[in-house]
């Protein structure tokens, strides 16, 4: 009897540790998702900062593999035309946006008053009543709040380019102290060496994905701006731009992408043969970039699940809005690599890749 009892009140204990341990993850869940709210004005062009600093490497290396000769061009002059190159491109989409955001707001009465035009002459066309359901849907189609919207959420992100700026240039000034200040840190040296692991192994997630996205997001971009320009659609560098940018996003933002320059070929012009080129255009582009070009030159560098990554971006915008939206990949990327090095979560990064397996447990 006092072996049941002692039993009863072991499993009576650790059912309630259990409880407590659960209800210390949630508070944890919620503290991080508060802070993370909070600091967003710190974080999120900290994030980015690094990012571009990514980018600037990347750069840095394609510099490094130019030759004439026996010369090659010094260290600190490639680093110095991979910042620079970066500047001017981020100016220059400023200052694109800039000088469209006023034009294209001013335009979207007229093209709001042309999509209604034509909703209105294909009912009267085919002579139908349209449902309740429908109307409320059309009501609530609004270009002007969504082409606002648009603007200001790049807008928005672009306001933190001068802090950007400024970060980016501390990191690049910090890079050559970094390993002295990691042996400081960590005298020992197997808890040297695991930290280094997990700082390559996102380094060369983060430069994957960064490199492999910006190339694609470029491509799509031009190959875009070829078919706007040709068809002769209004503002034709404005949606390029915007089609680069929102390839970033995943999933989401191809489609935002092509829906938008297509409704505009829609109501700019009067015959369907500009809106089928467009739309049947940067379909095609995003189709043959993101399913077939993307995918070969990701490889298999982030096994992350595809529900996974709708998930996060979901919780990334509504954490940090549009800027999470593009930020959630490499975060969500640096998370399963932080969490697969511990035991007590190895599971939930098992849980977040696509066919269960982790790099660092193949490696060893």
């Amino acid at each position: 009897m006092q072996t049941m009892a002692g039993h009863e009140k072991k499993d009576r204990s650790e059912y309630y540790l259990r409880v407590c341990a659960g209800f210390c993850w949630i508070g944890i869940s919620y503290s991080l998702v508060w802070g993370l709210r909070v600091a967003r004005g710190f974080l999120i062009p900290l994030i980015t900062a690094f990012l571009f600093f990514y980018l600037a490497t990347i750069i840095d290396q394609m510099w490094g593999k130019i030759q004439l000769g026996r010369f090659r061009i010094p260290r600190q002059v490639r680093t110095a035309l991979s910042f620079g190159l970066i500047l001017v491109i981020l100016i220059f989409i400023v200052r694109t946006i800039a000088d469209n955001a006023f034009l294209i707001l001013e335009a979207a009465p007229r093209y709001q008053a042309r999509l209604e035009q034509l909703h209105g002459e294909v009912l009267a066309r085919f002579g139908f009543e349209e449902p309740e359901s429908l109307q409320y849907l059309f009501g609530e189609i609004n270009l002007r709040i969504l082409i606002q919207t648009l603007i200001s959420g790049m807008a928005g992100f672009m306001g933190f380019s001068g802090l950007i700026i400024i970060y980016v240039v501390f990191i690049l000034m910090e890079r050559s102290f970094f390993l002295m200040k990691l042996s400081g840190a960590f005298p020992e040296a197997h808890r040297r060496d695991s930290v280094i692991n997990v700082i390559n192994e996102i380094d060369h997630d983060v430069r994957t994905y960064l490199g492999v996205k910006t190339f694609v997001s470029v491509l799509t971009g031009a190959l875009s701006y070829l078919i706007l320009r040709y068809v002769g659609l209004d503002f034709a560098q404005f949606w390029a731009i915007l089609i680069f940018m929102l390839n970033y996003i995943p999933n989401v933002g191809s489609m935002i992408a092509t829906m938008i320059p297509t409704l505009l070929a829609l109501v700019q012009f009067d015959s369907l043969r500009p809106f089928l080129i467009i739309g049947i255009g940067v379909t095609a582009i995003q189709v043959a970039i993101g399913s077939f070009l993307e995918p070969n030159l990701m490889g298999r560098s982030l096994n992350i699940s595809p529900l996974v990554v709708v998930l996060s971006l979901v919780i990334w915008t509504k954490i940090w809005g549009i800027p999470g939206a593009f930020l959630c990949v490499p975060l969500t990327s640096v998370f399963l690599i932080i969490l697969s090095h511990f035991e007590a979560t190895r599971w939930i990064s098992l849980c977040l890749t696509r066919d269960g397996r982790l790099k660092n447990l193949r490696s060893s």
